[in-house]
């Protein structure tokens, strides 16, 4: 039976399950992933971002496999940072990949805000920049084809085959491929773009958040800065950077049909999140539990 008829009933379902968490568990589906390669055979194909955004993906990657059955690659994800972005600001996509979660978010930050996706692998570039010219979005929405560190240079990037969401410059991977790229000091390369304008961030960088996190914390106008939380190691590190310079840190709890933070009060409890998030409010303003929306009226309020 050919693929593409199950492969559309299946996107065309996944589309409209209400789901925060759990994607996963559908895009490593060992059918699905066999209905993907007989679809693409070796070639990228069309997935449609539930916004509407064209976007070139290879399907027999987990990430852009996941964008053509749901049209998203983290639905927790952007709905943070659509909540807390306001018009005007700038949102910086720190290890964009496809760019999702930029293109997702550029309506928040409006034709008076800019969008700024940082993603290394050349082959996602080109998609990005392919989706920005279709969608004519490329007076607020650029494409950075470099690696942000806490150095100039070139790296080599580690990733796994069929999965570019885990490349890394700092952690191996089993059957990886290797990349020399270009990498940019942030704390150099950042400030240009800013212009002074508020600024939210997501940052995946597969490890490497250690290096980043207190560069992008002292940037001037930061509203929030999302991670996800890979190097237990480092947590007490990471929590006295964020904590000494007035941030309110919280946990994203993992739910298939909601989205809620809890506000964290130490190092230890940051350990059971797999993502979290850094705000300008007073942690004691803060309950300790509530949503993006509720989150993003108490930072309007600071």
């Amino acid at each position: 039976m050919s693929a593409i008829l199950p492969l559309r009933l299946t996107s065309f379902l996944t589309r409209h399950l209400p789901l925060k968490s759990g994607l996963s568990m559908i895009t490593n589906n060992g059918r699905v992933r066999r209905w993907c390669q007989q679809l693409a055979g070796g070639h990228c194909i069309q997935a449609t971002l539930q916004n509407r955004v064209p976007l070139y993906v290879d399907v027999e990657d987990y990430n852009g496999r996941m964008l053509y059955l749901f049209g998203t690659a983290d639905p927790k994800v952007i709905q943070i940072c659509r909540a807390l972005l306001q018009p005007g600001d700038v949102f910086l996509d720190i290890g964009a990949n496809y760019g999702s979660v930029g293109l997702l978010c550029q309506d928040c930050v409006g034709e008076s805000g800019q969008v700024e996706l940082f993603e290394p692998q050349p082959h996602l570039c080109q998609g990005m920049r392919h989706a920005i010219e279709r969608m004519r979005w490329a007076d607020r929405v650029r494409v950075h084809e470099v690696g942000l560190m806490d150095q100039d240079g070139t790296l080599v990037l580690h990733r796994p085959e069929r999965h570019t969401g885990r490349a890394s410059f700092v952690q191996a991977a089993v059957g990886e491929v290797r990349l020399e790229v270009r990498v940019r000091n942030a704390g150099d390369y950042l400030p240009p773009l800013l212009e002074g304008r508020p600024v939210g961030i997501k940052l995946d960088v597969e490890g490497a958040e250690s290096l980043l996190l207190p560069i992008l914390v002292t940037l001037p106008n930061l509203r929030f800065v999302l991670f996800e939380n890979n190097n237990d190691a480092n947590l007490p590190a990471l929590w006295k950077t964020m904590a000494d310079t007035g941030l309110a840190i919280l946990g994203v709890q993992k739910s298939l049909l909601r989205v809620r933070l809890s506000r964290l009060d130490d190092a230890s409890a940051m350990a059971s999140y797999h993502d979290v998030v850094a705000v300008v409010a007073h942690p004691g303003r803060i309950p300790r539990t509530l949503s993006p929306h509720q989150l993003a009226r108490i930072m309007r309020r600071t």
